[in-house]
């Protein structure tokens, strides 16, 4: 065989590269040979206009496969749209990635986008206080009791008619509980911090009382309290819910303060 003139098994790797979009390493595999040996191969055969056709077919080839691969999510993805659930949400229910995540999203409609748009925009006017609170007792009761985050965001994907957990968040989740008579954990999210009681939290907000001599700030309350006691994040992350966390965990904790306060002249 003349020596310009490529070998069959050249020519059928060289296929496998230009239009089947296998790799050096899948050739190699196949073949037998190294990484080296086949680069050696069919560099010579890669003419430039070779080349181009091959980087556009390769691209072409590997958004197909991507498609392909999509595809059979592409109708659950539309379902937790529509039932508000965010993209964090959505990748732990269908269990991918964030680049998945993106590429199923830039694949809607126009309409679903503009629907998830306006359903973000309104969701926070929505549901009034009970609604929120009759969502997290049927979960609580779904769950035998007690509820978290991430088993309220799986319960919901069957009731897409309660709120968010981002939404229920926003507001305090504790303080939900605690308004809907759910039980919550003992020990704030924090890695690290000791586990308080209600009893522990409720005597360092009433020993600080005492000292500052009435209700005090959160920088106040970082100054006068102990190391052994509870910080004042931990007291907003457990007692205190909506925008006031402060001072409704001191309501919650130190009521008389309050009492107090309004009957002083």
């Amino acid at each position: 065989m003349p020596k310009n003139v490529p070998s069959y098994e050249s020519q059928e790797m060289l296929r496998l590269y230009t239009t089947e979009g296998a790799t050096y390493t899948q050739i190699s595999e196949a073949y037998g040979l190294s990484h080296q040996r086949v680069g050696q191969r069919l560099r010579p055969l890669l003419t430039p206009e070779l080349k181009k056709l091959t980087k556009a077919g390769r691209s072409q080839l590997r958004a197909e496969k991507q498609e392909a691969a999509l595809a059979p999510l592409r109708s659950q993805m539309e379902e937790l749209v529509r039932a508000g659930l965010t993209n964090p949400e959505i990748e732990r229910q269908l269990n991918i990635d964030r680049p998945t995540c993106r590429a199923l999203m830039a694949g809607l409609s126009p309409i679903e986008h503009k629907r998830r748009r306006a359903a973000k925009q309104t969701e926070t006017d929505t549901y009034s206080l009970e609604e929120k609170l009759a969502a997290v007792c049927e979960a609580a009761m779904l769950n035998g009791g007690r509820i978290g985050v991430a088993v309220y965001r799986k319960l919901r994907t069957t009731h897409p008619h309660w709120p968010s957990a981002d939404l229920l968040k926003a507001g305090g989740w504790n303080w939900l509980l605690r308004e809907a008579g759910v039980p919550t954990s003992a020990a704030p999210r924090n890695c690290g911090l000791p586990r308080y009681s209600e009893e522990e939290c409720r005597k360092a907000t009433q020993r600080v009382a005492q000292v500052a001599g009435g209700i005090y700030s959160i920088a106040r309350y970082d100054t006068l309290h102990l190391a052994s006691e509870p910080s004042s994040g931990t007291l907003r992350l457990h007692y205190g819910g909506g925008k006031r966390r402060w001072v409704q965990a001191l309501e919650y904790l130190v009521p008389r303060l309050f009492e107090e306060s309004s009957t002083t002249p």
